[in-house]
């Protein structure tokens, strides 16, 4: 390849090149193992001054070749060989219904608005995340490791790539809060919480426990298809523990368990009892359907205190899945 590009190269000023490309990589790699500084110190120095004078031998010809060289060097140590992680993963998807009708309805000007809105909306739902430590700023929001967030368009995503033995309290209390938090701002929030295989990259997000989510969020049954509110699946379910502490957050409605939007009391949100729910979902622009669905299904569902008498519908439905085959 060098022949065909340099056809004048001779093979003494090629050996010098490959050389210099063996120099240059023991050099970068002596300094990312810097285990005995001491003995490194002084072996690099006198491979920097072998490099230069090996450049100054070099025709001019060849100065052009020797980044190439290097850089395809280094991109093929340090990069290729590296592979995305697979993990299992809670998934929490939540979109602001009615706000793809804003987009579609919006000329250049008002396109741009309804970006800026959503960069706030998206900070201040990463403020709602229980990460253990948050750093805030006015332009982001930098968390601790056990969340990662994906925005696609109206639909937030939250994941996570560490994984955690209490995750099923922390996303139920996640799940909570950015409801609340939309609310809040003037959305009309409906959402899932899912679980499955997770392989996060560059700009996508791939893997069944997405699809989990996204079909317990976008694809529900007739009953609870206008209910404002966050459903949670099955294979998110299996993984909450008996516990007295994670299940008052959950509650049962017409075959389908949901996130209790009106049990989490937070300091800075405030309370949310049946009455500021529809109230806020008035005020976001909802719909006479889906504020109907969603006042039956606040008055309607099975909390954790109805659900622990011997007759409760969550008992009777949890049993019956249970004889199946």
């Amino acid at each position: 390849m060098f022949l065909s590009r340099f056809p004048s190269a001779d093979w003494a000023s090629l050996h010098t090149l490959t050389e210099i490309g063996s120099l240059g990589m023991r050099h970068f790699v002596c300094r990312k193992n810097n285990r005995n500084r001491q003995f490194h110190k002084g072996k690099r120095r006198d491979q920097r001054k072998r490099l230069r004078n090996k450049l100054e031998s070099l025709p001019l010809r060849f100065e052009c070749l020797l980044d190439s060289v290097f850089t395809l060097s280094v991109q093929s140590m340090f990069f290729q060989k590296r592979k995305k992680k697979v993990f299992d993963s809670p998934i929490f998807v939540v979109d602001a219904l009615g706000f793809s009708a804003a987009i579609e309805r919006s000329d250049r000007d008002t396109i741009i608005a309804l970006g800026r809105q959503l960069e706030r909306h998206y900070h201040r739902l990463r403020l709602a995340i229980p990460f253990t430590l948050v750093i805030n700023t006015a332009r982001r929001v930098w968390g601790t490791r056990e969340f990662s967030t994906f925005q696609l368009n109206d639909m937030f995503i939250i994941y996570s790539r560490v994984w955690k033995d209490d995750f099923a309290l922390r996303y139920l209390i996640t799940a909570s809060l950015v409801y609340q938090r939309l609310l809040l701002d003037g959305f009309v929030p409906r959402g899932a919480l899912g679980h499955g295989v997770v392989l996060a990259g560059e700009g996508y997000l791939i893997g069944s426990g997405f699809i989990d989510a996204y079909k317990a969020a976008e694809q529900r049954s007739e009953d609870t298809r206008n209910v404002c509110a966050i459903q949670i699946s099955s294979a998110f379910i299996q993984t909450v523990p008996p516990s007295a502490h994670v299940q008052p957050l959950i509650c049962f409605y017409r075959g389908h368990f949901f996130v209790n939007p009106v049990f989490l009391v937070d300091h800075v949100l405030g309370t949310f009892d049946r009455t500021a729910v529809l109230d806020h979902l008035a005020a976001a622009g909802a719909n006479e359907q889906k504020l109907s669905a969603t006042k039956q299904f606040l008055e309607e569902f099975e909390d954790y205190d109805a659900a622990a008498k011997p007759n409760s519908l969550s008992r009777q439905f949890m049993m019956g899945r249970r004889s199946e085959p």
